[in-house]
């Protein structure tokens, strides 16, 4: 999936600030969409596409911190918060929930760049792990109950000693999902 497929959604209720963005990121070559109000982006069903939204810190409707809790029940979708008036608290609960950058309005277009290339990575890296997941379930369950058993009893011994490990090249993500299987 590269850039082209990926989405950014700007979600601010400064008219102004959603058009400076959106701008500058489709000149960077990246598909924008963008919303007036928190409470319009929650509303709007998201397709399962790489994607990353711009939030503004205060909105009327409902704030940025709060869109970011509200999306983060479905998923752990790494945001990019854009606010005039940043305070370190706020700065703080942000990337506590999983931001990836915090920036003051009137942002610098290397900075955004930056943080949507991270958060569109971050995003990339959690769906191919989904995926890989969901191929490793689909193997696991085409097993016999008894080569269930050996598969899960070996993977747990493999994965649990580093030494093992690393001697099978087996990745972290394998043995999350093994971990999950089993």
């Amino acid at each position: 999936m590269g850039s082209a497929s990926a989405l950014v959604y700007v979600v601010d209720d400064d008219g102004r600030v959603r058009e400076v963005l959106s701008a500058l990121l489709r000149a960077n070559g990246r598909n924008v969409q963008t919303f007036g109000s928190g409470r319009e982006f929650l509303d709007t069903p998201r397709r399962n596409v790489v994607a990353c939204p711009i939030l503004g810190l205060r909105m009327p409707d409902t704030n940025g911190l709060e869109v970011q809790k509200l999306v983060n029940v479905d998923s752990r979708i790494p945001v990019i918060f854009v606010t005039g008036r940043g305070d370190v608290s706020s700065a703080v609960l942000a990337v506590k929930g999983g931001a990836v950058d915090f920036l003051t309005k009137h942002v610098d277009e290397d900075a955004l760049t930056y943080a949507v290339d991270a958060a569109l990575t971050r995003v990339r890296f959690v769906h191919k792990e989904a995926e890989d997941a969901a191929a490793l379930q689909a193997l696991y369950r085409s097993l016999t109950p008894r080569e269930q058993e050996v598969f899960c009893r070996y993977s747990q011994v493999a994965c649990s000693t580093s030494r093992w490990r690393e001697s099978l090249a087996l990745p972290n993500t394998l043995c999350r999902c093994i971990a999950v299987i089993s």
